[in-house]
């Protein structure tokens, strides 16, 4: 069943385009001054770092969703294959597998780090 996912493929385009924008170069932060100030500047290089970790995991879901939406396979899980509730694509369109499927991941998840 193909459907038209023209509007979502631009939405997930816009986001990716904001995302690149927002990524702070590391080098534009100042370490002269005092030891708070160095402090603070360090704090700031870690937040920046995580922020662009996050980005760069965000823009890796928006490109594996419009991979999928080009071989039309966007809303299948990627485990049992069955379609994944439109509901839960709606709360998130990066999402790769039903709720099912994830309930298993996650108690596979937590028994392997038990």
């Amino acid at each position: 069943m193909k459907k038209d996912y023209a509007e979502l493929k631009a939405k997930l385009i816009a986001e990716k385009k904001t995302l690149l924008k927002e990524i702070k170069p590391t080098g534009e932060i100042d370490f002269s001054g005092d030891e708070v100030d160095a402090i603070q500047a360090k704090i700031l290089l870690e937040t920046n770092k995580h922020l662009a970790l996050r980005s760069h995991n965000k823009i890796m879901q928006i490109d594996d969703a419009l991979k999928k939406i080009e071989k039309e396979t966007y809303g299948l899980c990627e485990d049992c294959e069955e379609e994944i509730s439109q509901k839960r694509l709606d709360f998130n369109p990066y999402f790769l597998t039903c709720v099912s499927c994830e309930e298993e991941r996650e108690k596979e998840a937590t028994l392997k780090n038990s």
